[in-house]
């Protein structure tokens, strides 16, 4: 799996593409929700990927669209029909803004003190 998710910082007809990283943790968090949901059905394993991606694809062209997050300086994207959250930060680089996803949580898990 990769470790981002859009190609590069650029404009495209007009818009900023922004780069979303997903960082070791956050990697980590969705192979394994993947594999626990995957134990059960695959399909839904799938399908739950599937939609997280679908939700990370929405930071490259609006990284603000989260809500503030519990921890200073971080955002929380909710992901739709699934239960979980991205807690990722917006970084300003010399290239523009990018996108860092610091973990991917289940919204009924203990919010980690360490993001």
């Amino acid at each position: 799996m990769p470790r981002w998710i859009a190609s590069s910082t650029r404009k495209r007809r007009g818009k900023l593409i922004v780069l979303v990283r997903l960082s070791p943790r956050a990697l980590s968090d969705l192979e394994g929700l993947t594999a626990y949901i995957a134990a059960d059905s695959p399909q839904n394993a799938r399908l739950v990927r599937d939609r997280i991606q679908a939700a990370l694809l929405h930071l490259t062209r609006q990284p603000h669209i989260g809500r503030t997050g519990r921890k200073e300086g971080t955002r929380e994207l909710i992901i739709p029909r699934t239960g979980y959250i991205a807690a990722y930060r917006v970084i300003d680089t010399d290239d523009g803004p990018e996108v860092q996803v610091a973990a991917i949580i289940h919204g009924a898990q203990r919010w980690p003190d360490d993001l």
